[in-house]
């Protein structure tokens, strides 16, 4: 004998005119194309990069968020050539909120040096990941030393989620 346990809790209004909803959420087929989802009631994932090629050299780029939302990743990798002796690439993540001054969201900046293997991302940690409106994020890159040779190639990601 099989016996079926439902347990729904609903608050608001619940809704299904036709279709079905797999216990694993919705997929494609549970949405109508003549009727979609609306993107302003969708959580939008983005990420935006810093990329060198050559001699990584000091940079920044910028990105205006447009709505509230969570930092959920910074990355860095060297994608050429290993730094030698003393020499280092310092990558700093920086917001502005309000047109105020620029501040790190890190706990402290991810540092790339002799000591870090070729091509294997290094995972910042994140200590302010709240968004708001307009916030500005900069991606501040450095470079160090006077002894060996510095790094080649440089990738910074930097992932995001925006509220609707």
């Amino acid at each position: 004998m099989i016996f079926w346990l439902l347990l729904l809790l609903v608050v608001g209004v619940l809704l299904i005119a036709q279709g079905t909803v797999s216990v694993f959420g919705l997929t494609d087929a549970s949405i109508s194309s003549a009727a979609p989802i609306s993107d302003t009631k969708t959580v939008h994932r983005y990420t935006f990069e810093l990329t060198q090629t050559g001699t990584v050299v000091a940079g920044k780029a910028g990105r205006i968020n447009y709505s509230s939302g969570t930092l959920l990743e910074v990355t860095a990798a060297i994608t050429e050539a290993q730094a030698t002796g003393n020499y280092a690439v310092t990558v700093d993540l920086k917001k502005s909120t309000g047109g105020g001054a620029f501040a790190s969201v890190l706990s402290s900046t991810l540092t790339l040096n002799s000591g870090n293997t070729l091509y294997v991302p290094v995972l910042a940690t994140i200590n302010t990941s709240s968004l708001i409106a307009s916030d500005i994020l900069l991606i501040v890159v450095t470079v160090s030393g006077n002894s060996g040779a510095q790094a080649q190639g440089l990738a910074v990601t930097v992932t995001l989620s925006e509220n609707p």
